[in-house]
């Protein structure tokens, strides 16, 4: 297991990844809040969601922008996530890919070539990918209007 949040940045660093994309947040910035974590257990599902999202970056083979990685429950509350956001147990990324396509093209494509997720979700005009180590659910598609849409 991962000791200090130092330690941990360097397990964070993927070819295509600085460790920081996974905690930077423009919203965090605008309020002053510290976005950071030494929670061991955040950190490791971390490790885990950045091994997915740069298996994601190898089969677009485009440019990904993580526009959302782990938040803080501060941060949380002030974006308006769920209680419940995978986002504050470092489990989930949000992202845009553009020179890919849309968010609905990259959906299909993750879920074509059999890439294990939790979730792949459309959410507005991004990409909200999830990972759990122990139960990938393998949800692909959207909400709209309070429903799921299966894509």
């Amino acid at each position: 297991m991962i000791e200090t949040f130092e330690y941990s940045l360097n397990f964070l660093k993927r070819p295509n990844f600085e460790p920081e994309e996974f905690f930077y947040s423009d919203k965090a910035r605008m309020l002053n809040i510290d976005n950071y974590t030494d929670d061991v257990e955040i950190l490791d599902n971390l490790i885990t969601t950045a091994d997915k999202i740069q298996e994601v970056r190898s089969l677009l083979k485009k440019l990904i922008k993580i526009t959302s990685g782990y938040r803080s429950p501060l941060l949380n509350s002030a974006v308006g996530g769920s209680p419940r956001s995978q986002h504050m147990k470092g489990q989930a990324v949000d992202f845009i890919c553009p020179q890919f396509g849309t968010p609905e093209e990259i959906v299909k494509q993750i879920k074509a070539k059999g890439v294990v997720v939790d979730q792949c979700l459309i959410e507005r005009s991004w990409v909200h990918l999830s990972i759990t180590k122990d139960n990938n659910r393998n949800i692909f598609g959207y909400y709209l209007n309070g429903r799921f849409k299966e894509l």
